[in-house]
């Protein structure tokens, strides 16, 4: 079902896998095997990051992971490669890890994909205290899996919500991303509809490059501080993002300087603000979302 034909590890920090399954060298999929810092240590803090498609059809301008679209993963397809990572540990117990993560956010939009919710609830058959998460672009279309989504969150002890919402300019916001999708508006109402009170905030998420320009005014019309919370991440230097002409880097402190000018003024409107950037190595090994399986992609 999956065949893992390559992985790229960072010591302590993450390993990437690239795999084809339907016995097709071109279905290629990537997923991640993470012990974030500063646990580094699987017993406190496990995520694993699968794919939900086969690349994607969205084509956002700074993801690598667009570069091909072959369809959705089947429900066997996503849990295999939750049990790969977990079959090179057979030692660890995934009930009894401090903090076991399951994030639908490698390639592909998982809410264009309703086998996800399927795949979710089977590993939590297994695994009841994982904590779920799903990233999306909130892309037409997925209004069901939405729906669905509000029908079964209250049946995880721990649930993360991620809008990839990456600008406050329309226009800017379709030039990259550029598909159907939903106003800051529906996504501000369905987070109203999607928290409950004493468990987490809905996440909104902004890549940013380091000329990106945010209007704190209109996150504070649309968002409720009480209810979100804005992370802030780096656009990464992947093949799409240099051809889309983004002002990106390596240098940490170039990145950290302009991500916390953002942060400090949301802070000051009342929002809780993350600052994230995880380890500058990834760039160096590939490992962002979509560059190894695009090289071997575009190799074949």
């Amino acid at each position: 079902m999956l065949k893992v034909i390559s992985k790229i590890s960072i010591d302590k920090v993450a390993s990437t896998y690239v795999g084809y399954v339907r016995n097709n060298k071109k279905d290629l999929i990537e997923f991640v095997d993470s012990t974030p810092p500063p646990e580094s240590d699987k017993k406190k803090k496990w995520v694993i990051i699968v794919s939900s498609q086969i690349g994607c059809p969205l084509r956002c301008r700074f993801c690598d992971a667009s570069s091909y679209f072959r369809g959705n993963l089947r429900k066997e397809e996503i849990l295999s490669q939750v049990n790969h990572i977990l079959g090179l540990y057979p030692a660890i117990n995934p009930n009894r890890i401090e903090k076991f993560k399951i994030q639908f956010a490698r390639m592909g939009e998982p809410s264009l994909n309703p086998e996800v919710i399927d795949a979710m609830l089977t590993i939590r058959e297994k695994y009841p205290q994982y904590i779920p998460c799903i990233a999306t672009t909130a892309p037409l279309g997925s209004e069901r899996f939405f729906e669905r989504l509000l029908e079964i969150k209250d049946h995880f002890a721990d649930f993360q919500l991620q809008f990839s919402v990456n600008s406050t300019d329309s226009a800017l916001r379709d030039k990259i991303m550029p598909f159907k999708k939903q106003s800051l508006k529906w996504i501000s109402r369905y987070s109203e509809r999607f928290y409950s009170s004493g468990k987490r905030k809905v996440v909104l998420n902004f890549a940013l490059s380091c000329d990106s320009e945010i209007d704190y005014d209109v996150i504070g019309s649309y968002f409720n501080p009480k209810i979100c919370i804005i992370k802030l991440t780096p656009v990464n230097p992947t093949r799409n993002a240099v051809a889309s002409g983004f002002n990106v880097t390596e240098d940490y402190n170039r990145v950290y300087s302009s991500l916390k000018t953002h942060s400090e003024n949301l802070i000051r409107r009342g929002f809780q603000s993350i600052i994230s950037i995880g380890d500058m190595r990834e760039n160096t090994v590939l490992s962002n979302c979509g560059q190894i399986a695009n090289i071997l992609a575009t190799a074949s």
